[in-house]
């Protein structure tokens, strides 16, 4: 039987350095999508996409946006389905859902399962808002469906902060408390890596009190 197949996409940035960073958010969120489908993975910086899917998926920030709108259209164009997901569909969903078939608001990992039983009774929302994620039951994100090598590696310790600055819309999208990995899972994760140039994709990495410096100790043994 032919697996359906899900394209997870990052979009191009033309001012990154395309081999910096793998695409986390795409990793992570494979690791929810069960094995029955044909998951694969595509890094617009170093690939070209092919428009041929069965549901597509694209990871969208503000600085991405109108190409990962462009590519949402493409898709549509040839009635497959198009979930758009990330900081900027979170903050401006009335304006992302005008380029695809429907918008995650938040956190990524809590929808999945419901997306894909919607998506195979042809009913997909267009809407799917999520919960904060508990990082107690995190997965390990699917790396090995990377097609290519990076500088680095990326983990992600935390999501959230209190301190709601202005200028920043970590508050906002992550919500107002720290939400910690346990130590063990990111260990375990570290422990999977094939190489340890890590980059920790945190936005707060310290956080805040004498607990959170008693944890970024511990992580950094």
């Amino acid at each position: 039987m032919v697996k359906k197949k899900i394209l997870l996409i990052n979009p191009s940035n033309p001012r990154y350095n395309k081999r910096l960073l793998p695409p986390l958010s795409l990793t992570t969120i494979a690791a929810y999508i069960p094995q029955k489908y044909d998951i694969e993975i595509v890094d617009n910086n170093l690939e070209k996409i092919k428009y041929d899917a069965d549901l597509v998926a694209i990871t969208v920030n503000t600085y991405t946006a109108r190409i990962a709108y462009e590519i949402s259209e493409k898709f549509l164009e040839r009635n497959i389905p198009v979930i758009l997901g990330g900081n900027h569909p979170t903050i401006v969903p009335n304006e992302a859902i005008k380029y695809c078939t429907a918008v995650v608001i938040g956190d990524g990992e809590l929808v999945w399962k419901q997306i894909l039983k919607d998506f195979e009774s042809r009913r997909l929302k267009k809407w799917y808002k999520s919960k904060f994620f508990n990082f107690d039951h995190s997965k390990l994100p699917r790396r090995d469906l990377l097609q290519n090598r990076y500088f680095l590696e990326s983990i992600e310790t935390l999501r959230g902060c209190p301190f709601n600055c202005e200028f920043c819309s970590v508050t906002r999208f992550h919500g107002g408390k720290f939400r910690y990995k346990p130590i063990d899972l990111i260990k375990k994760e570290i422990e999977s890596l094939d190489r340890k140039n890590l980059f920790i994709v945190d936005d707060n990495l310290i956080g805040a009190g004498v607990n959170s410096l008693k944890r970024i100790i511990e992580l950094l043994r």
